[in-house]
């Protein structure tokens, strides 16, 4: 059986003066910004806004849902042209065949371009539009991500 060993006989752990005026710079970190109602529901908390539900004439949420293949689009395009290219040039012009592997090759990054397609998610754009009661407007920005 073991026995503790003594604070008297753990060495201090001091640090290098340099790596003492490193730790000093570090500050508790700062809690996340909450979003939503406050715990009595008078407040609203956007970000670092807070807006007092009185203070709110009106509301408007608009949404834009949208998928963003443009690119994906333009690989499989590019890809799958310089590989129909190249077989075109093997099969008709009789270049030498080592152009099949070049082929395959961008045939087969068409290939995975396609199945990305499918991978594409859906992104949704909220803005929230507040107006207040003495006419200015606050505007907040937030989007998602989604299948």
């Amino acid at each position: 059986m073991t026995s503790p060993v003594p604070a008297s006989h753990v060495p201090a752990l001091t640090p290098s003066p340099r790596r003492a005026k490193s730790l000093a710079k570090i500050s508790e970190p700062t809690p996340a910004v909450a979003h939503g109602l406050d715990a009595r529901g008078e407040t609203l908390a956007i970000a670092e806004d807070r807006v007092p539900l009185t203070r709110v004439v009106r509301y408007k949420v608009e949404g834009l849902a949208e998928k963003d293949f443009a690119s994906t689009f333009a690989t499989v395009a590019l890809f799958g042209g310089v590989a129909l290219g190249l077989l075109i040039m093997v099969i008709s012009l009789g270049w030498r065949d080592r152009f099949y592997l070049a082929a395959i090759l961008t045939g087969a990054i068409a290939i995975f371009a396609v199945v990305d397609l499918h991978r594409v998610k859906w992104l949704t754009t909220f803005t929230f539009t507040l107006t207040l009661d003495d006419g200015t407007d606050r505007t907040f920005v937030t989007n998602s991500e989604h299948m």
